[in-house]
């Protein structure tokens, strides 16, 4: 792998030293004072050792978003949430129902990996998950890592790992609910969710429908765009799911989850071409839990999950360039946990077979036609505590077939002060193995390139109390053998392993209960993305300055709630203005919600309420000031 530059020191660094040793030693002489207050209730993380934990226990920056969160938020797709998260950026090519990628940390998306119940969802001929179809009314919970997991989860968990849990898997309460909205742009959503938990069988099955004209996207002088027209969207989403438990040592899960969209954009190429893009995203897992004993317990888990995306064209008159991909992963994941005093040591193994199929053929280095990949791991990991000692080791081997084998590996220490303080360091190696369009691609594909590589350090400090939270996380990231598009004499472009890249930032959230004056989070970052190939010069499309803010009151029936969110600009081209970043900017969202009665509720939202013009892509617009009121029923 490689080593860490520690030549090269920031701010954020020297501010989370600072801190960590200020708080450690008020944690030292206030212990007394401190553990009088009572502990928070406890979340059960499940992604970090793949296996259940506090979330307090977890060495390294971890964050859930819950269905209450969900609900007061009143999001349109699941990046409205994301959004809010400390270390996490959305970046959209346009309004809602365009293609979205999110960041961890300043890792890409493709280095950012996406699970449903624990299993991932990722293309293999682009590297991304859909995961923008999934509508938020199928979400019950989903837990965010940050930092490298590859030695849990294998390639793509270089900058973290979201996971995201549907209603059955969360147990969610016996009722149905159902809802209405309406808001700019024409913009409509119908949706039912209903649960049925029974002694030995819980039931969840929802379905969703959504549709909007969009906007007007595009920033374009060029006349061959249809700059004139909006760019709308409509989706689809349903999900079956089912847990059974015949005792109370075995479990049974059933999935079924089915996505679809379609979405408009302007081609840029012919006036006439009205192109849109047709999606879909499924995935179906079987999983079974046994309780051997008290210190043994197996999971086994099969699943199945389908990306496809297809270019169409509205226009009669004219043929879309041929433009279908798709991507099936069938997965077998097999985990075994022992645990004993405290101590839990989990041992899995993990195959994944990955088929595309689609308009071009892709060709391996021995110019034969390739469709599929295997790739199979191993791993342990062991967590538990010594005293006020926390630790978590482990090391995963993956084999990727053609492209070979990698090993990962990750170490992480803590200590518990008393009284909810506690430090942490953690370690971890993470990779990236290159998609089916890098590797096989007929027009560019380098069937030699090595996978990327990463290795990074991170220090935190964690306060834990009934009314107040406070996290504070430093850490460092080389990137080795960044995957990249160059052009060549002989094509357009071709994939080679050219870049290196160095990540260093400092993450800051608190949640404060401010009893009468409500509750208020606030999550703020620093990130230094520097591409470090032949000199040091800022990362394309990474923000260096974000702050976030959600603040909610509930007095009766009525609740009142603010989110905003602040931040820098970033380097976008060498074409907008003399510096070649785009402005900074800051938007807020205003929500409120009236119980009526003990079934009816009304919702309203007003987003980007100053109506903020600004831009994450120069190319594309933000939606400006926008509404939407929803009307809903819980039986």
């Amino acid at each position: 792998m490689i080593l860490l530059n520690h030549k090269k020191s920031t701010l954020g660094v020297l501010i989370a030293a600072v801190a960590m040793s200020h708080t450690a030693a008020y944690a030292a002489e206030s212990e007394n004072d401190a553990t009088s207050q009572a502990a928070p209730t406890e979340e059960i993380f499940v992604t970090a050792a793949r296996a259940e934990q506090s979330i307090n226990d977890v060495m390294g920056s971890a964050s859930i978003i819950t269905e209450q969160d969900i609900f007061n938020i009143q999001p349109y797709d699941l990046n409205d949430m994301f959004e809010l998260q400390a270390g996490v950026d959305v970046l959209r090519t346009g309004s809602r129902g365009s293609t979205a990628s999110v960041q961890v940390r300043g890792a890409s998306s493709a280095q950012t990996l996406m699970l449903v119940n624990g299993m991932r969802i990722s293309s293999a001929t682009l590297g991304v998950a859909n995961y923008s179809l999934i509508p938020p009314e199928l979400v019950a919970k989903v837990e965010l890592l940050r930092g490298s997991a590859s030695s849990l989860y294998g390639s793509d968990a270089i900058g973290g790992v979201f996971n995201i849990s549907t209603h059955a898997d969360a147990g969610t309460k016996t009722g149905v609910r159902a809802g209405v909205e309406y808001g700019s742009h024409n913009y409509h959503r119908a949706a039912i969710v209903g649960n049925v938990n029974g002694q030995a069988l819980d039931t969840a099955v929802a379905l969703v429908r959504e549709r909007s004209e969009g906007i007007n996207s595009i920033i374009s002088s060029n006349t061959l765009d249809n700059i004139a027209d909006d760019d709308g969207y409509e989706r689809l989403g349903g999900v079956i799911s089912l847990n059974y438990k015949p005792n109370e040592d075995s479990e049974i899960k059933v999935l079924s989850l089915t996505n679809s969209g379609e979405s408009e954009y302007d081609s840029g190429f012919n006036v006439e071409s009205l192109p849109y893009s047709d999606q879909k995203l499924s995935v179906h897992q079987l999983a079974v839990t046994q309780r051997v004993n008290a210190f043994y317990t197996t999971d086994f888990m099969i699943g199945r999950s389908t990306d496809e995306n297809n270019v169409k064209e509205d226009n009669p008159a004219l043929t879309p360039f041929p433009s279908e991909f798709k991507t099936t992963n069938q997965t077998v994941s097999w985990l075994n946990e022992f645990n004993a005093y405290g101590q839990t040591v989990v041992v899995g193994y993990d195959n994944v077979i990955s088929t595309v199929s689609g308009s071009g053929n892709y060709i391996d280095k021995n110019g034969e036609p390739i469709s599929r990949r295997q790739s199979q791991a191993g791993f342990i990991q062991l967590t538990g505590s010594i005293a006020r000692f926390g630790y978590a080791l482990g090391v995963r081997r993956d084999d990727v077939g053609e492209l070979g084998q990698e090993s990962t590996p990750n170490a992480a220490v803590s200590f518990e002060f008393g009284g909810g303080h506690t430090l942490y360091s953690r370690y971890a190696e993470g990779f990236r193995t290159p998609t089916f369009n890098d590797a096989f691609y007929p027009y560019g594909g380098n069937p030699d390139l090595e996978p990327e590589a990463s290795e990074s350090i991170e220090v935190g400090y964690k306060l834990a109390l009934s009314s107040v939270s406070f996290a504070l996380a430093a850490y460092a990231r080389d990137v080795t053998n960044l995957i990249e598009w160059v052009p060549q004499a002989d094509t357009l472009s071709a994939a080679v392993n050219i870049g290196k890249a160095s990540f260093e930032g400092v993450e800051l959230t608190l949640d404060v209960d401010l009893g009468f004056l409500g509750g208020l989070t606030l999550a703020t970052d620093y990130l230094e993305a520097l591409d470090t190939t032949t000199q040091e010069k800022p990362l394309k499309n990474r923000a260096e300055k974000t702050l976030r803010m959600s603040w909610l009151k509930t007095l009766g029936p009525v609740s009142l709630g603010v989110q905003s969110k602040v931040q820098s600009g970033r380097k976008v081209s060498t074409d907008v203005d003399s510096s070649g970043y785009s402005a900074g900017y800051g938007i807020l969202n205003v929500t409120a919600a009236y119980q009526v009665s003990n079934v009816w509720s009304v919702q309203a939202k007003v987003g980007n309420a100053f109506d903020k013009a600004y831009t994450l892509n120069p190319a594309y617009h933000e939606d400006g000031r926008n509404w939407q009121l929803a009307f809903k029923a819980a039986f």
